[in-house]
């Protein structure tokens, strides 16, 4: 009740329902967050729980209440589709959304939530002791965000590169429906489905050859965690524990975690503080910057192209050569180095690399 929040108090459609629901709703507004609608999922009908439980509130005399039934959603495991999509239960749950819209008055305005942000919230990046301004989001569509205020923003920056098919996407909408239908997660130790196995093999079909183990994880910086950790543990176990160092470029940035860290630029990154205590990485010179005429389509073969000049694979070579013996792996970004400058380099580099 603290947060101020709307509450749906989904009734009991069946048999003795109605005096179930009204306690729920009368523990509700015992705690001070009474119920801005209560829906019945099946028994519609006059004679339905919704019906009943109109005629109760009406003769106790409770301060009114938003009541709707909807048709009776299709048994497990059958797909919500075309439940969702029956005529009768968008509008009801329609009518619901206006009746939360209109109780919401309690809810805390944009001033007061950005009031409670600069109080107790810790955004990324930010100094909690000299916090930079915070804009108050109402929605978010296509590539435009936009504010409590009305204005729109473009997001040009797919909120930190985890929208970049834009916000409110009605196919990746329906597919969250349907995948929270079935289940929203389940561990993945000891356990897996079908969704799995279905992006697994689609993930296989962009790989090149000889990269056919996929292992899923949650975010950028643990998946480069599971990198590190993979690297060390396979020259490890071909008795080759000596052949544990990380080589990254400077000018790179490779996530938040203690590895990814560690991985990042030492002198010129976000995490100099952190440099006593991080893993010791080697660090090879950030790559050149790719001429315009590499960035066109000259024509030259994949990797290699004439008009990129020197692409500064020297210091990286020169490093490899020099260290092979403790060298477990080598860490970069692809073509761009994002945070250290948005420097776009040849892909000669990482053909180059590779080879190596």
């Amino acid at each position: 009740a603290a947060l101020r929040l709307p509450c749906v108090l989904v009734g009991d459609a069946r048999l003795g329902g109605i005096s179930a629901t009204l306690c729920a709703a009368e523990a509700l507004e015992a705690r001070g967050q009474p119920a801005s609608a209560v829906v019945f999922i099946g028994g519609c009908g006059d004679d339905g729980n919704a019906a009943g439980l109109r005629v109760v509130l009406a003769a106790l005399k409770r301060p009114p209440v938003h009541v709707v039934s909807v048709p009776a959603a299709p048994p497990m495991p059958e797909p919500l589709d075309k439940w969702l999509q029956d005529e009768a239960v968008v509008a009801g749950f329609d009518s619901v959304l206006a009746a939360v819209e209109t109780s919401s008055a309690g809810r805390m305005s944009a001033a007061e939530y950005a009031a409670v942000d600069r109080e107790h919230l810790w955004h990324p990046y930010t100094s909690k002791a000299q916090p930079g301004r915070i804009w108050p989001v109402r929605s978010a569509q296509g590539c435009e965000i936009e504010l409590e205020d009305g204005r729109r923003l473009i997001d040009g920056m797919s909120s930190w590169w985890c929208a970049v098919h834009g916000y409110n996407v009605p196919e990746l909408n329906a597919a969250a429906s349907r995948q929270l239908s079935s289940m929203s997660h389940v561990m993945f130790g000891g356990l897996t489905h079908r969704p799995a196995a279905e992006l697994a093999q689609l993930l296989l079909g962009c790989l090149p050859n000889g990269l056919n183990r996929i292992f899923l994880c949650d975010s950028g910086s643990v998946s480069v965690e599971v990198a590190l950790k993979m690297a060390t543990q396979y020259w490890a176990m071909r008795g080759r524990p000596e052949k544990c160092r990380i080589v990254s470029v400077r000018r790179g940035y490779h996530g938040d975690t203690f590895g990814a860290m560690a991985a990042c630029d030492p002198d010129n990154g976000m995490h100099g503080m952190y440099k006593g205590i991080l893993p010791s990485f080697l660090f090879a010179d950030a790559p050149e910057r790719a001429p315009d005429a590499c960035m066109r389509d000259c024509g030259c073969a994949p990797g290699v192209c004439e008009g990129a000049g020197d692409d500064g694979f020297a210091s990286m070579e020169a490093l490899l050569e020099g260290r092979a013996g403790e060298v477990s792996a080598v860490i970069v970004e692809p073509i761009v180095q994002g945070a250290g400058g948005m420097r776009i380099y040849p892909p000669s580099y990482l053909a180059r690399l590779r080879a190596l």
